[in-house]
C-alpha cells in the first residue's frame, strides 16, 4: 500500500509539472523567427522574361578582377546573366536593374565597379558595386528544381578583364541557381525590387537551364580574381 501511495504522490507532481510548464509557455510572447544566415547562400529560383522585357534570350556578361595596389580592388571578378536590355540608369542599381541575377568575388570599397561599361549613370559617372550577391526578385520565384552547378556540355574558359558578352536563346522561362561562400554569415534579403547582400564573397557560382534541364550558362568568380565562364554552343558573342 505503501510503495502505490508513493506512486500515486510521484504522478501528481510530474502532472503539476506538466500543467505549470504549459502555463509558463502559454504566457510567452509570441514572436516571428528570425531568417537564419549562414557564410553558404544557396537558391534556386524560376526566372521569367515578361517581368523585365519580352527578349527571348538571356545575356550573360562576365570578367575578371582588376587589382589596384595589393588590398583594393578596381573592377570585382564578377557573372550576371540578364535581359541585354540597356539600363535606365535612374538608381544605385545601374545595368543591374535588368539583370535576373549577378555573383561577385573579393571585398569592394566605394571605388570599386563591375559591369563597364554598363555600370554608369546618365552624367556617365561610374557607379558603385550596390551588392555582392542579388537576384531580381520581380522576375524571379524561388524553385525546388534541381540545377546542377556543373560546367559540362558547355565551352569556355577564363573571362576576359574587359568583359565578355554572350546572348542565349531561352524559353520566356527558365532555372537559375545561385551559391555562394561570403566571408561571414548573412542572407539574401529584400532590397528594392532585389534579394540581395553586401557582405563580401570568398567564391561563388551561378547556373542557368531551361526547364527541362538543358544547361545554358555556368560561371563562377573568386576572390583571387578569377572569373570563368561557360556558355552552350547556341550562345553568341554580342
Amino acid at each position: 500500500m505503501r510503495s502505490a501511495a508513493l506512486i500515486a504522490a510521484a504522478i501528481v507532481v510530474a502532472l503539476l509539472g506538466v500543467g505549470f510548464a504549459g502555463a509558463s509557455f502559454l504566457r510567452q510572447p509570441f514572436t516571428e523567427s528570425k531568417p537564419s544566415t549562414s557564410r553558404i547562400v544557396d537558391r534556386t529560383f524560376v526566372c521569367a522574361h515578361g517581368a523585365l522585357g519580352d527578349l527571348p534570350e538571356i545575356e550573360t556578361r562576365a570578367g575578371l578582377g582588376i587589382r589596384e595596389g595589393r588590398s583594393r580592388w578596381k573592377q570585382l571578378p564578377y557573372a550576371i546573366v540578364a535581359t541585354g536590355r540597356s539600363t535606365n540608369a535612374f538608381t544605385q542599381w545601374g545595368s543591374l536593374a535588368y539583370a535576373y541575377a549577378w555573383i561577385t568575388a573579393g571585398s569592394p570599397s566605394a571605388a570599386t565597379r563591375i559591369d563597364p561599361p554598363y555600370a554608369r549613370d546618365l552624367q556617365r559617372r561610374e557607379l558603385p558595386v550596390p551588392a555582392t550577391i542579388g537576384v531580381n526578385a520581380k522576375a524571379c520565384k524561388r524553385s525546388n528544381a534541381r540545377v546542377p552547378l556543373s560546367q559540362a556540355g558547355l565551352s569556355g574558359g577564363a573571362a576576359s578583364p574587359f568583359g565578355d558578352e554572350l546572348d542565349c536563346s531561352t524559353q520566356r522561362r527558365f532555372l537559375i541557381r545561385v551559391r555562394a561562400v561570403l566571408d561571414s554569415p548573412a542572407s539574401l534579403r529584400a532590397r528594392d525590387s532585389f534579394l540581395a547582400t553586401k557582405v563580401p564573397v570568398r567564391e561563388a557560382k551561378l547556373a542557368a537551364r531551361t526547364l527541362n534541364g538543358k544547361a545554358l550558362v555556368y560561371a563562377e568568380t573568386f576572390d583571387s580574381g578569377k572569373t570563368r565562364l561557360f556558355t552552350a554552343n547556341p550562345c553568341v558573342p554580342e
